[in-house]
């Protein structure tokens, strides 16, 4: 087996592992450190600004995965990212109609309310109480499903309590005293 010349070979490594014989492997150095470097410096493929070195296999230190850093500079490495991540609501490809589950209850994306979270969502349920009483919801007021599944938010299923202390006292009795409560909760928006 002939060894090969760093010309012959494709790729962007440091070092080639060109012959394998008994006493070990040989390892020649390619590029700035190699006999047959005949100048010039690793250039953005963007932009073409100087780079400090030559593109490397690199581990993930999440997924223990290798994979290739790019031979562009961070300026124009972050740009593309940057592009690819900033699209939000339709533009986003992760896009799911406004609609995400979060600890099973539904959320909805609605920017514009004046009671959405940071990412811009409310709850489902809070939005259909809204609607049935023609109001927005105080900070302190409670919506509680009655059959318990979250996911249910028909008005028909959804009471609204006062406050914290009603809710919980409501699930004090419920749990504590049972016999109490043989008719099931009806709905005060309906």
């Amino acid at each position: 087996m002939s060894p090969l010349l760093p010309s012959q070979v494709s790729g962007d490594f440091n070092y080639l592992i060109i012959n394998f014989m008994p006493q070990g492997i040989y390892k020649h150095p390619m590029g700035e450190k190699s006999s047959h470097w005949k100048g010039g410096k690793p250039r953005c493929i963007k932009c073409g600004q100087v780079l400090a070195g030559y593109s490397k296999m690199k581990k993930n230190q999440q997924t223990g995965k290798y994979f290739k850093v790019t031979g562009m500079c961070r300026k124009c490495f972050m740009e593309i990212q940057k592009a690819i991540w900033s699209k939000h609501g339709n533009d986003s490809h992760a896009w799911r109609g406004g609609r995400r589950n979060d600890h099973g209850y539904i959320r909805l994306f609605n920017p514009n309310h004046p009671y959405s979270d940071k990412t811009g969502c409310i709850s489902e349920h809070r939005l259909m109480v809204e609607k049935c009483i023609g109001r927005y919801l105080k900070s302190e007021e409670i919506v509680h499903h009655i059959n318990e599944n979250k996911k249910d938010n028909r008005p028909e299923n959804l009471y609204l309590f006062s406050n914290k202390g009603h809710h919980a006292g409501y699930h004090h009795l419920l749990k504590n005293h049972p016999n109490l409560f043989k008719k099931k909760m009806k709905s005060n928006l309906v």
